[in-house]
């Protein structure tokens, strides 16, 4: 999944077949520099072949840096094994 870390940004739990998976926390801030707006947010590599549910569900929380909870997604890429 692609989307944005940045300094106003939150944290979301990811759900693969309706259960939690990992929280990811898209706040970053270093040396007074923007994030990044098109970040490798989360993947999984490790699912068997077949059909996956995935759900992200915004948490509100942030980490205690962060100026807001926010969540951005640009995309998904999804592979098929060969």
């Amino acid at each position: 999944m692609q989307g944005a870390w940045n300094k106003d940004h939150g944290k979301a739990d990811i759900y693969i077949d309706g259960e939690l998976d990992r929280t990811i926390d898209c706040y970053y801030w270093l040396a007074n520099q923007e994030g990044y707006p098109f970040a490798y947010l989360y993947h999984n590599v490790t699912l068997p072949e077949g059909d996956h549910e995935l759900r992200l569900v915004v948490t509100g929380d942030k980490n205690e840096k962060a100026t807001d909870s926010k969540i951005t997604i640009n995309g998904a890429i999804v592979y098929e094994k060969k």
